[in-house]
């Protein structure tokens, strides 16, 4: 499913005050099927300015008011300001055409100004695209972002992770790694299915 991916999500929080974006999100409903983010996990942020925040917060009232013209504008502003969550949530605007034409290059652009501060979601975004060859990115490309997903506890990236080891379309096959990575998306999917099932 899209956003929680199931999972009982969680409302984490960074250290210096405030939720993640995705946590954020979730809090607020937002039911978009067509952005596929996985479960929430914990992860070590950084405080987040001012200028950023408030730029973030307007972003993410305007995506749950489903206004997301005014979403897009916002984005931009956190993105500016140096937010990586605003970068990423920008790159999933444009991936998927809400508040404006679908740019999957600009998709990109986003995903890696955000990757390089290791904003999980959007090493997810960048992988999802380098995997299908799309806006720019490439599979050696998404090879790096997903490793860098999965050092980072997302759980989400074991598959396509292991399918790109098993093609070797980036460079590299690896069908050990394969297999122990699509052991553990079982496992993280089968725990998910756990979670869900009534006691």
């Amino acid at each position: 499913r899209a956003f929680g991916g199931g999972g009982g999500a969680q409302c984490r929080t960074r250290p210096g005050g405030g939720m993640t974006l995705r946590a954020r999100l979730f809090a607020a409903v937002i039911c978009c099927a067509a952005i596929p983010l996985g479960p929430v996990h914990a992860q070590a942020m950084r405080p987040v300015p001012a200028a950023q925040q408030s730029a973030l917060d307007l972003a993410v009232n305007a995506y749950r008011n489903k206004d997301f013209a005014e979403a897009r504008v916002q984005a931009q502003r956190a993105a500016d300001a140096g937010a990586a969550e605003g970068a990423t949530l920008m790159a999933l605007l444009q991936e998927r055409g809400l508040g404006g034409p679908v740019n999957e290059a600009e998709a990109v652009r986003f995903y890696r100004i955000a990757a390089q501060q290791n904003e999980p979601d959007a090493l997810i975004g960048l992988g999802r695209l380098g995997v299908a060859r799309r806006g720019g990115a490439t599979p050696a490309e998404a090879l790096g972002a997903l490793q860098r997903a999965i050092a980072a506890n997302r759980e989400d990236a074991a598959a396509p992770l292991a399918d790109l080891l098993l093609s070797g379309a980036a460079g590299v096959r690896d069908p050990a790694a394969a297999a122990s990575l699509y052991q553990r998306a079982a496992r993280a999917g089968a725990g998910r299915d756990q979670h869900r099932r009534p006691a």
